[in-house]
Order: C-alpha cells, then sequence, then structure tokens
C-alpha cells in the first residue's frame, strides 16, 4: 500500500502540473486563442502519464499490482464521482422542471 506522505505528493505534484497548465494555456488564450486551446488539450493528455509515474513511484506493491491498483482506485474515485454528480444532477432537473411548469403557468396567463 501507499504511504501518505507519497500519496500527498503525487496529488500535489498532479495539482502543481493542473496549475501550470491553466496558467499557461490562459496566458496564451488571452493572446492567440487557438494555440492556447491545442495547448491546453495537448498538455491534459500528458497529465495522467505523470500522475501514473508519480503513483508508481509512491505505492508499495509488486510491480505487476502497480497498474491494477492505479485503475482501482481511478475507478472508484469515478463511482464516487457517478454517485455524487447524479445526486446534484438530479436535483438541479427536478428544480429546472418545477421552474418551467412555472413559468408555464405565467405564460398561460398572457
Amino acid at each position: 500500500l501507499a504511504t501518505f506522505n507519497g500519496m500527498v505528493s503525487v496529488v500535489g505534484a498532479r495539482a502543481l502540473y493542473d496549475m501550470l497548465l491553466l496558467i499557461i494555456s490562459g496566458l496564451l488564450l488571452l493572446v492567440l486563442p487557438t494555440v492556447g486551446i491545442v495547448t491546453f488539450a495537448a498538455l491534459s493528455l500528458l497529465l495522467p502519464y505523470i500522475e501514473y509515474a508519480g503513483y508508481q513511484a509512491s505505492i508499495q506493491c509488486a510491480e505487476d499490482r502497480k497498474p491494477y491498483a492505479f485503475f482501482l482506485a481511478k475507478l472508484l474515485v469515478l463511482i464516487v464521482l457517478c454517485i455524487f454528480f447524479s445526486m446534484v444532477v438530479s436535483d438541479m432537473i427536478t428544480g429546472i422542471a418545477a421552474g418551467a411548469s412555472e413559468l408555464d403557468d405565467l405564460f398561460s396567463m398572457f
């Protein structure tokens, strides 16, 4: 298993690279929008590899199990995010539907 400090280092390194990506792409987007978008897209493809390399360096298990552990961690995070967003989106859809019916009532008066 990974140490807590090792995982904080992986997450911190990923956040640092994310921040640099946003700053560089944002500045380029202001000057040259097309170049900014291409830079963002190209560097975004690199970030998972950086995170995976840090994860491999910090996790303490057999070499053949590291990719599976990384995949399992990503899968669990994806499941949690899907559950969270489904709850948020279902509330938003309910609110939008209630607002739409109120608008229909308002327009039917005219």
